[in-house]
């Protein structure tokens, strides 16, 4: 079967709703400054967000060395004895130079704080998919998609990426159950063109995160309170700290 991709309707963080076509965020409205360059004028830098509004800019080198410590201190025990693959020359570091480009770059990107950033854009992995150089694909295949866009709100944004990027990698990625584990990563989602609900989130929190939206991966392992039912996954986007 395959599930269609409606519009997701709104929704608070504390409210959680069932979303039909496997997916499901909470989005509201942040303001819109119709900026095209998220760096001020005055940081050479990260230009990190602050709850006041300001900025507090970070050097580049600090900022590369600061997310890179985060992620190797947040590595998952399977990683962990891969660490010098993927950090020598590895997917760690284009990971970490992409991110850290697109906060620099585009203006919704730059409305997050480093916190957020760190824990929900960063990351090169969602759960114990196989690593592979996903985001420099989904930089080249869905950045350029929004990219002209000068708009800072984050909604805007994952719903635009929603409507357009499942037609972008040569053929249209459906939904298709019992697929997990075996059609997990993005890099297979793509090449089979199809996955079932862990699958097409994982993707769709990987191109999400590609374009500076931060994004994570959730679940049940039973639908609807029920065993039988088997687990569900689908995805939630931050939309701004207006929302939690």
């Amino acid at each position: 079967p395959v599930a269609e991709r409606p519009r997701p309707t709104p929704r608070t963080p504390s409210t959680p709703t069932t979303m039909p076509g496997h997916f499901s965020a909470y989005f509201a409205a942040v303001l819109a400054l119709g900026i095209v360059r998220a760096t001020p004028d005055s940081c050479d830098g990260i230009p990190w967000a602050q709850s006041d509004g300001s900025v507090d800019c970070q050097d580049y080198d600090g900022a590369y060395a600061e997310t890179l410590a985060f992620i190797t201190a947040s590595m998952p025990p399977w990683d962990q004895m891969n660490s010098e693959t993927l950090l020598d020359g590895g997917v760690v570091g284009v990971s970490l130079n992409l991110s850290l480009d697109a906060y620099k770059t585009y203006p919704w990107a730059a409305t997050v704080s480093k916190e957020i950033f760190m824990n929900d854009v960063v990351p090169y992995g969602i759960v114990n998919e196989g690593r592979s150089n996903w985001r420099q694909l989904m930089t080249d295949k869905v950045l350029p998609l929004v990219a002209n866009q000068t708009t800072t709100d984050l909604s805007e944004i994952a719903m635009l990426v929603n409507s357009v990027m499942w037609s972008q990698f040569g053929q249209e990625i459906v939904f298709k159950s019992e697929q997990t584990p075996l059609i997990m990563d993005p890099m297979s989602t793509i090449t089979f063109g199809f996955a079932s609900c862990t699958g097409v989130s994982i993707l769709y929190t990987d191109a999400l995160r590609a374009v500076g939206v931060p994004a994570r991966l959730v679940g049940t392992p039973a639908w609807n309170g029920a065993v039988e039912n088997g687990n569900h996954n689908w995805v939630e986007v931050y939309t701004g700290a207006e929302d939690g």
